[in-house]
């Protein structure tokens, strides 16, 4: 037995010093021994396996149940033709959804018009919101300001359109109308 396995060293090491210098790298005792080329495949899986990891944890995870929410919604106050023109009537906006994970989503307010005043993006906070049931939505439009009121919107939604099925600003109602709605614009790709 101890001849085969001196045998069986004595070959490795035979190996190891035929071995060009560049390759071979001796570990402490002799016991083993590896190559450059053994390690740099190591260090290429494991640059391979924090990729892989990374292009699976997407910002939209296509089998979650909000993603139906992904895309640019928008809401707009009908024009009624009955009605003569004036300023500040009616209400435009538009959210757009970007990131999913689970029930829950996310995004950010793009548009917002009260008649022919805008108000900027940037003066709201993420929105959020969470998709419960079989179509079900709950969306949050928070201020960006803490002692604004956030805008809360319970609907109900069928393909492309969220239908308003409540709507307040903290005790008050609105400012969406029940039984309007949200359409998708642009779905997220």
């Amino acid at each position: 037995m101890a001849t085969c396995r001196s045998r069986l060293w004595d070959n490795r090491s035979s190996a190891l010093e035929q071995s060009p210098p560049a390759i071979r790298q001796t570990i402490a005792g002799g016991a083993k021994w590896t190559t450059h080329f053994d390690t740099l495949r190591f260090t290429s899986l494991i640059a391979v396996v924090v990729f892989l990891g990374a292009c699976t944890s997407s910002i939209a995870a296509p089998d979650s149940p909000a993603a139906v929410m992904l895309g640019e919604w928008s809401y707009a106050a009908p024009n009624r033709i009955v009605d003569p023109p004036a300023l500040n009537t009616g209400l435009h906006v538009s959210v757009m959804v970007d990131s999913v994970k689970g029930m829950r989503f996310w995004g950010h307010v793009t548009l917002w018009f009260e008649g022919d005043v805008g108000t900027s993006p940037s003066a709201f906070g993420r929105v959020s919101g969470i998709v419960a049931g079989q179509d079900g939505v709950r969306l949050e439009i928070p201020r960006a300001a803490v002692a604004q009121v956030a805008v809360s919107v319970l609907g109900s939604l069928a393909g492309d359109v969220l239908t308003i099925h409540g709507c307040s600003s903290g005790a008050e109602s609105g400012p969406f109308a029940i039984g309007r709605t949200f359409e998708r614009v642009d779905a997220e790709p």
